[in-house]
Parts: C-alpha cells; structure tokens; sequence
C-alpha cells in the first residue's frame, strides 16, 4: 500500500521473519533478500519466543 506524510510517498511493509533462539534486544532490523539486495531498515513490533521450536518470531 503507498501513503504519504509530509509530501513524502512510502510504501506500507509487514514482515514476520523467524531466527534461531538467541538473546535479542533490537528496537530495530535491517532486512535483505535471499540475493542480497536491501529491503530497508524497519521498526520491530514485537519479538515472541517459541519456545518449542527454539526460535524467535519477529513482527516487523
């Protein structure tokens, strides 16, 4: 979805990545593609332990 603030145009991304269980404290993430290339810096909505599969998911 593209908005704009302040005259600016932005596209709108949600992302859920998953990473080995590991101690964690990022407010945020930078992202890149299985190819390198790089999706951009973003905010970290939460992070949730599962704990059954010794990973962490991140709600980006």
């Amino acid at each position: 979805m593209l908005g704009r603030i302040n005259g600016e145009h932005f596209i709108i991304a949600h992302y859920v990545v998953l990473i080995e269980a590991q101690p964690f404290n990022a407010e945020q993430v930078r992202l890149r593609t299985l190819d390198g290339r790089d999706l951009g810096e973003f905010s970290l909505m939460y992070a949730e332990p599962l704990d059954a599969v010794c990973q962490i998911r991140l709600t980006i």
